[in-house]
């Protein structure tokens, strides 16, 4: 069959030749996967709705990640401290819950109380009647104490069907996180799970396994050691209990001066965590839109300025216009679900841990791949 005769197949057909390719039969001797083999596979695929893809809430994110996060997925968000990584992520976690997913999302540095403000802030600003929004700072302190915030509060404290918060203590390990997400996986066997991770840096490596102590304190003792077993033990976290696993990554200090051109992801213990992580994406924010347009090389000039004038009309709206938003871009480095070499548009307003997007704008680069 050529590829006219499979263009001229209507859906009836196709379907049939599908099937005659699983009934095909091999001999015996040959110990080998076969087109049919990976015809079954992809039919059950289909009905596993562990493996189906989970909305991050972001659009352009979605698209870029080909409809959302998926099971296996090892996926880092990268930047300098202060860039807003947390707020996304929990935002992140905010609707992958809300989109049918079991959400364990694990804090390594901010405390509970703050993870509950923020995700109040998020709420509230959400609320049809809300006209303006509130910083998590305030509600951290128990102000303003309005209907909607209460409201708002309500609303994080009903998600805990499908959101889970865990705080990671000093000197936590890979094996700790691995052990509430197995616990979590056997208990909603069919459920999509999404872990998060924020930040990768802060976990050890542990003994646990067939690791020694001795092999462990080795490993710690080297951070780019450390953080890369870190990342490669959340891959294999991911891929044994089926989830999406997205961890924050803090940045080089050479990387966060250059904003990471001077390597393929500017992420600490890079070689290792790059090879492992399924995609990478880079968050940039700044004050100063001009700024923002400087810190990409010439080739990325058109790219950064489409950034901008989304950004400068998004962040025109009068209900987050108080709260200081600026303008920011999602830029993915790495990324084996889709296209790579795209800058996802967005403004951050930081005191309601908050980011809005607009739509995705592929980087002028000829010849780079889509």
């Amino acid at each position: 069959m050529n590829e006219q005769d499979l263009a001229d197949l209507d859906d009836e057909k196709l379907h049939h030749a599908l099937e005659s390719a699983e009934e095909m039969e091999h001999p015996d001797k040959l110990d080998l996967h076969t087109s049919a083999d990976a015809v079954r596979a992809l039919r059950e695929h289909w009905k596993d709705s562990r493996k189906r893809a989970v909305r991050t809430g972001l659009l352009g994110l979605d698209q870029t990640l080909g409809g959302g996060l998926r099971a296996g997925d090892l996926m880092a968000l990268a930047g300098p401290t202060g860039q807003g990584k947390t707020g996304l992520l929990l935002q992140i976690a905010r609707h992958t819950a809300r989109d049918g997913a079991r959400v364990l999302y694990f804090s390594c540095e901010i405390e509970e109380t703050e993870s509950a403000a923020r995700l109040a802030a998020l709420e509230r600003y959400h609320l049809p009647d809300a006209k303006d929004a509130v910083g998590f700072g305030d509600i951290l302190d128990g102000k303003p104490s309005d209907a909607m915030t209460a409201e708002a509060i309500d609303l994080v404290e009903a998600a805990s069907a499908s959101l889970y918060i865990e705080q990671i203590p000093d000197g936590g390990t890979v094996d700790d996180v691995r052990a509430k997400v197995k616990a979590l996986r056997e208990s909603y066997p069919d459920d999509p799970l999404v872990v998060i991770v924020d930040p990768l840096q802060r976990l050890f490596v542990g003994d646990g396994g067939a690791r020694s102590g001795s092999v462990a304190r080795s490993m710690n003792a080297s951070e780019t050691e450390r953080i890369g077993q870190v990342g490669l033990a959340l891959k294999r976290l991911a891929s044994d209990t089926r989830a999406a696993v997205i961890f924050g990554s803090d940045s080089t200090m050479q990387a966060a001066s250059d904003d990471g051109r001077g390597s393929s992801s500017g992420l600490r213990g890079s070689y290792i965590l790059s090879n492992a992580a399924t995609s990478i994406f880079w968050l940039h924010v700044d004050d100063d839109p001009e700024k923002l347009v400087k810190k990409l090389d010439q080739e990325r000039l058109e790219w950064a300025r489409g950034v901008h004038e989304i950004n400068m009309g998004v962040a025109g709206l009068p209900k987050i216009q108080p709260l200081g938003p600026k303008p920011a871009a999602l830029e993915c480095r790495k990324n084996r679900r889709g296209r790579r070499n795209v800058a996802i548009p967005l403004v951050s307003v930081p005191g309601a841990n908050l980011f809005l997007d607009g739509d995705v704008v592929p980087s002028q680069v000829p010849g780079a791949s889509r």
